[in-house]
C-alpha cells in the first residue's frame, strides 16, 4: 500500500515531527475505517509514504536527508488584493494539477492525506479527480481556503477544534 500526504515542518530538521503526523494520519483512519464505516480494510500503519512538497522549499533538504520518498511540484501562494499576481498563481496551480496528476498516476496512493494551504491544494485536488480516498487536517478554528475548496469537493476533513465545523460547507464530511 502507499499514501501520498504533504505535512508542512515549520522548524528545520524535524523530520521525525512529519513521519509521527502521517502516521498519526494514518491511525486514525484506520479508527475511522472501523468505526464510522465500520470496514474491515485497514490501512498499514508500515506503507509506503511520499510527501509532495514545493519545489525548492526549505523543509525539502530535511526531509531528503531521512531518505523519504519526496515528490516537488511548482507552487505559489495566493496574493490577497492583487488580481495581475494571482494570474501567474493560477496558471502555476494548473500546472501543479498536471504534476500531481502524473506523480499520482506514478505513486498510486490509496489514500492521500494534506495539512492544508496551498501547496496541499495540487495533491488533494488531484486525488479528488481520481476518485481516491482524500483527507485534509484541519488544526484551525477558522478554516482556510484550501480547505473550504477541497472540503466542498468531497473530502474528507478531520478537525480538532469544533468552531471549525461550523465554518465549513454544510455537507462536508467532518471528523474530529
Amino acid at each position: 500500500e502507499a499514501y501520498a500526504g504533504y505535512s508542512y515542518v515549520k522548524e528545520k530538521g524535524n523530520t521525525e515531527l512529519a513521519e509521527k503526523i502521517v502516521r498519526e494520519y494514518i491511525k486514525a483512519m484506520n479508527d475511522l475505517y472501523e468505526n464510522e464505516f465500520e470496514s474491515e480494510v485497514l490501512l498499514d500503519e508500515e506503507a509506503d509514504i511520499i510527501f509532495i512538497m514545493r519545489k525548492n522549499g526549505k523543509e525539502n533538504t530535511s526531509v531528503e536527508k531521512r531518505n523519504f520518498k519526496i515528490a516537488e511540484i511548482d507552487s505559489i501562494g495566493l496574493v490577497r488584493g492583487n488580481i495581475l499576481k494571482n494570474v501567474k498563481t493560477f496558471s502555476t496551480a494548473v500546472k501543479s494539477i498536471f504534476q500531481c496528476n502524473k506523480i499520482l498516476n506514478e505513486f498510486k496512493p490509496d489514500v492521500i492525506f494534506g495539512t492544508g494551504g496551498y501547496v496541499s491544494f495540487a495533491p488533494l485536488f488531484s486525488g479528488i479527480l481520481k476518485k481516491t480516498p482524500t483527507f485534509i487536517h484541519e488544526s484551525n478554528s477558522s478554516p482556510g481556503l484550501v480547505t473550504k475548496i477541497i472540503a466542498k469537493m468531497g473530502a474528507t476533513v478531520l478537525i480538532n477544534l469544533e468552531a471549525a465545523k461550523t465554518k465549513l460547507p454544510a455537507k462536508t464530511k467532518v471528523f474530529t
